[in-house]
């Protein structure tokens, strides 16, 4: 896309490292519009480290969403918009496949399972209303 600047930001998939790393790049100069985190608990941490520099808030400065929805991401000092993998159905899919392995195993299962993510849109992706004149 034309006129966008992708950064990446390395983290371990913690709180920490999510909050360490936005810190880092807000100290460095770089701030984002958007960021797209790999779990959750990073995008908390964004969030926070966001709030922490001279009052950077969310949606309005930086729009913030995460990947796996924990039931941290709906909490009020979050509200973070994150993409919902449904681990239940994985998990219940995977127990599925053990199983016949396990009643079978001179027939092992090979096999595809496509599990429809959902995107479970909160506050941190809102779009900010502009008051009126």
């Amino acid at each position: 896309m034309a006129g966008m600047h992708v950064t990446t930001l390395e983290g371990d998939d913690t709180y920490e490292s999510g909050f360490q790393a936005m810190k880092q790049s807000l100290q460095m100069g770089h701030r984002p519009d958007g960021l797209f985190s790999s779990n959750d608990l990073m995008g908390c941490g964004v969030l926070d480290a966001l709030g922490e520099n001279d009052g950077l808030s969310c949606p309005e400065d930086v729009m913030v969403i995460g990947y796996d929805n924990i039931p941290q991401s709906a909490w009020q000092a979050y509200q973070l918009s994150s993409f919902d993998q449904r681990s239940d159905a994985m998990a219940a899919a995977a127990l599925d496949i053990l199983g016949r392995a396990f009643a079978c195993p001179d027939e092992l299962p090979s096999e595809t399972i496509m599990i429809e993510a959902s995107l479970v849109l909160r506050r941190s992706t809102e779009k900010p209303t502009r008051p009126s004149a």
